[in-house]
């Protein structure tokens, strides 16, 4: 009976109707069955819009209790499973003046330390270091984890007007941050439980294996960034032969040339800390295995994909004139918030040393954690003003 009256109601309507809720009251006194409709939504105005797939641009909602049903619930529906507004756009700018609020207290603290050469205001500071581990175990995953609900997940509809190496630069790209979204919040929280003496061995065959996956894909990607490079020459012997005469088109190829070169760079460098990371979380060596070691590793891979991405979306930007300012921004963000947890499981150690060389080493990355941290609260800033919702179908340009 239920099933009829719902379908009857959805076959009045021409428009794409939504079932919400259905409340069913039952008198037994009276015998009487009540059937109450609470809520429809109507979605006509998705109607004129063509049934491209949305499956890769809707995530599943975070917050939701039976994550997959609601996804295919919004999927069904072709509506968002999340506020953006709230949930992603007030998330990060909290997310920033947290990190800023912290950074203050630590600029305080290494101003003290750096007034007296006495041990005491160094280790004073690892206190401090502790706290902010604390809160970045915190916020750095949630924040990476963002990714998925921004644009920065997209696919750009309007790349392949580019040729078909851009194409693969973009899935390259989109693979890695799916990499960093999938695999950074573990590597933080491992290296958190062996900071509490309870490290997990298992995690470093996770990475191990992961790595190894990592690798074999990377391999195709220097290949075709490689090839990309070969691509720079013609407009390299432009530039050095002054054949480019208008002012904005030389800086805007000089531009494309450095940012390929720095992005192929950094992506060498990848491939050199995964390789590095499957070495050093192979449980199998019983002589050179150390979890500290693995930590160390898994965690410069995370921090060199944020990296590549970060360098990859300006070349997307500066190359072929797409705005990938999203993506850049999320990268940015994540790689500093990565670089400043670095540094404090660095200070944690140094720093409660008596050793001269080591509070040196204390020192510097006292103020590079500093420095991080303040370009991160920026970069969760900008990237809560210029990013889209992930439910759009495709960047926006």
């Amino acid at each position: 009976i239920l099933a009829q009256a719902i379908l009857a109601q959805v076959c009045l309507s021409s428009a794409f109707v939504a079932l919400d809720s259905i409340e069913i009251e039952r008198f037994t006194s009276g015998a009487m069955l009540r059937l109450s409709v609470l809520t429809f939504w109507v979605a006509s105005s998705w109607a004129s819009l063509d049934d491209a797939p949305i499956e890769g641009s809707l995530v599943v909602d975070d917050d939701c209790t039976h994550s997959d049903t609601c996804a295919l619930n919004a999927l069904q529906l072709k509506r968002c499973p999340f506020n953006f507004q709230h949930d992603v756009k007030e998330t990060m700018l909290n997310m920033s003046a947290e990190i800023d609020s912290l950074n203050d207290k630590l600029v305080v603290l290494v101003a003290k330390a750096l007034r007296t050469s006495f041990k005491d205001d160094f280790s004073r500071l690892v206190g401090a270091t502790s706290r902010a581990a604390a809160v970045l175990e915190i916020v750095a995953p949630r924040f990476i984890t963002l990714t998925n609900k921004t644009s920065a997940s997209l696919q750009d509809a309007g790349i392949d007007a580019f040729g078909g190496k851009a194409e693969e630069e973009q899935t390259s790209l989109l693979r890695m941050q799916r990499f960093l979204v999938d695999h950074a919040g573990e590597v933080l929280k491992n290296i958190a439980a062996a900071r509490s003496n309870d490290g997990d061995t298992g995690f470093a065959t996770k990475v191990n294996t992961a790595a190894q996956e990592a690798g074999h894909w990377i391999q195709g990607v220097l290949k075709v960034a490689w090839s990309t490079a070969t691509d720079q020459l013609p407009r390299i012997n432009a530039l050095v032969k002054n054949e480019i005469v208008n002012t904005s088109d030389m800086v805007t190829e000089a531009a494309c040339a450095a940012d390929t070169a720095t992005s192929i760079a950094s992506l060498t460098t990848l491939y050199a800390q995964i390789v590095q990371a499957a070495t050093d979380c192979d449980v199998r060596n019983k002589t050179l295995f150390s979890i500290a070691d693995c930590e160390s590793s898994a965690l410069s891979v995370q921090t060199g994909i944020s990296l590549v991405i970060k360098e990859g979306a300006r070349m997307m930007h500066t190359c072929y004139g797409r705005d990938w300012s999203c993506a850049e921004s999320m990268a940015s963000a994540s790689h500093d918030l990565l670089q400043a947890y670095n540094s404090l499981v660095v200070l944690g150690d140094s720093c409660k040393s008596s050793d001269p060389i080591a509070l040196a080493v204390c020192e510097s990355e006292a103020f590079q954690l500093s420095s991080n941290l303040g370009v991160a609260a920026g970069y969760i800033w900008k990237s809560a003003d210029v990013c889209a919702s992930s439910c759009n179908l495709a960047k926006p340009q």
